[in-house]
């Protein structure tokens, strides 16, 4: 595994993969501010193999991988030779398609020890009415000073499997274009919203309310406010726990509907066994 130093070089090296018909697949999607972000902190890596390409991030105690491959018998090969340099440590996939496109790519991790930990689907709103946000009257931006309130409030309401939780570099930049929503409870945060908007189409990156703020209309408060702030976005798109069945609800109740596209979370824990 070697580390990167910029961005060209991962957009030279992903290139030198062989697209080779149906067979090909990734799953990385990273924006090159995101890349270089992650290119900063010095916790990108790549590993080469034949026909394939493993773009290895560490996050906190977890590797996350992602691939660019010319097809899954190569992905296989290559995810076997990183989990024999990696044979300890918790890695995690995201696998984005349709969900009857994953099958061989899936069973690609499969058979190196990843079972799958939940699985994601897209919704979107598109050219929807905005909703009336004259009544949200503590909604705010988010502040310099919220940064590190932030990273404590996802580590401890998020899953790290699920929601990757952003670096304090990642969340700087999400306040510095005022794209982070709170309402706050004397010092503390009772719930946030975090979306990255380019050009007319805007991501729901996260939306959470603290367990001990439900039910008082936090959230409410909290999505009014942003789709107000977004009704200029041609379309809204976002992640949830296809299993969420309340939020799945709520966001109904918002305009969005379930796109067809499957986020597959697939991880391979310390003590799985060997392919």
């Amino acid at each position: 595994m070697r580390r990167i130093a910029d961005c060209s070089e991962l957009t030279r090296t992903i290139s030198q993969v062989a697209r080779l018909g149906s067979g090909y697949s990734t799953n990385f999607f990273a924006s090159a501010a995101k890349i270089d972000t992650w290119i900063a902190a010095g916790t990108l890596s790549v590993l080469q193999a034949e026909n394939a390409l493993l773009i290895v991030r560490h996050d906190g105690t977890l590797v996350r991988i992602h691939h660019v491959a010319s097809d899954p018998q190569s992905l296989r090969a290559a995810l076997a030779a990183l989990v024999d340099l990696l044979p300890d440590s918790i890695l995690v996939a995201d696998l984005v398609g349709r969900p009857e496109s994953l099958d061989g790519v899936a069973g690609a991790y499969r058979k190196n020890g990843f079972a799958i930990h939940t699985r994601l689907v897209r919704m979107q709103r598109i050219a929807s009415p905005p909703l009336d946000a004259s009544d949200v009257i503590d909604v705010e931006s988010a502040g310099a000073n919220d940064v590190s309130r932030l990273r404590d409030f996802m580590e401890r309401w998020l899953d790290p499997l699920s929601e990757q939780i952003q670096e304090p570099a990642e969340l700087a930049e999400a306040v510095r274009t005022n794209q982070v929503l709170v309402v706050r409870q004397g010092n503390e945060l009772a719930g946030m919203l975090i979306h990255e908007t380019i050009g007319f189409s805007t991501t729901l990156r996260y939306w959470h309310v603290d367990g001990c703020h439900r039910n008082r209309g936090v959230g409410g408060r909290l999505m009014r406010a942003f789709l107000d702030r977004c009704a200029s976005s041609r379309r809204i798109a976002l992640w949830v726990i296809a299993n969420n069945v309340d939020a799945i609800r709520k966001y109904h109740h918002y305009g969005f509907r379930e796109e067809g596209l499957s986020d597959v979370i697939m991880v391979r824990q310390k003590e799985a066994t060997a392919r």
